[in-house]
């Protein structure tokens, strides 16, 4: 990638992230003049608006870190997991994660965790209406096999996402709600895995991959 597409996706990347942190963060503001323009009458209801705004601020940009950041990957499979719950709770989808035990001991490549995060939230993308991200991992003697069913109401994976899930698609298409699917199809190429995604007919979507070990 040269440097004038690195650079639009440096600021397609940026324009998602704003994008998502805008809400909570606008929220808190508004909690914030309520309380200066409403004093104490108001009280009881803008702290829990603010306090959950904050809550929801944090734990999504300890999320996009990881996903994102150069040095923000957990390297710790019970921490990953826990960025992700308390991510998706605000999103209204729940994480099963199953199969993890016999790795929670060993510890995660950067370039494997920051995968794995992002698959999570291009999972949370297919539920529009929350829902359920279920994830399996399994040791398979080609590599680590990853598994990812998103099920809930109007479970959709976009036609723009699917688009753009090759390489070889054109950067200059790329737009702020796309970038991510295209973000992971690199991170993928660059531990030799591939990612299929399948659609069914009730409400679910099949995310799939094949790490080579």
């Amino acid at each position: 990638m040269d440097r004038q597409n690195q650079t639009a996706l440096a600021q397609l990347l940026c324009s998602r992230l704003c994008h998502d942190l805008i809400s909570p963060v606008s929220a808190i503001n508004s909690g914030l003049e309520l309380l200066e323009e409403s004093g104490a009458e108001f009280l009881d209801d803008a702290l829990p608006l603010v306090g959950r705004s904050a809550e929801q601020s944090k734990h999504f940009l300890s999320f996009f870190r990881a996903a994102f950041g150069s040095g923000g990957a957990p390297a710790d499979w019970k921490e990953q997991r826990s960025l992700a719950v308390n991510f998706l709770q605000f999103k209204k989808v729940s994480l099963v994660w199953d199969g993890c035990g016999q790795y929670e001991s060993e510890p995660m490549g950067k370039e494997l965790s920051r995968l794995i995060i992002n698959l999570i939230l291009l999972g949370a993308e297919c539920l529009p209406s929350g829902g359920t991200l279920q994830m399996h991992l399994a040791a398979l003697p080609e590599g680590l096999g990853l598994g990812l069913l998103a099920k809930g109401p109007k479970a959709n994976f976009r036609d723009d996402l699917r688009a753009v899930m090759d390489l070889s698609y054109d950067i200059n298409n790329l737009t702020a709600r796309t970038v991510q699917a295209y973000y992971v199809m690199n991170l993928a190429d660059q531990v030799n895995s591939t990612i299929e995604i399948i659609a069914t007919e009730d409400d679910t979507i099949e995310i799939a991959t094949l790490i080579a070990q």
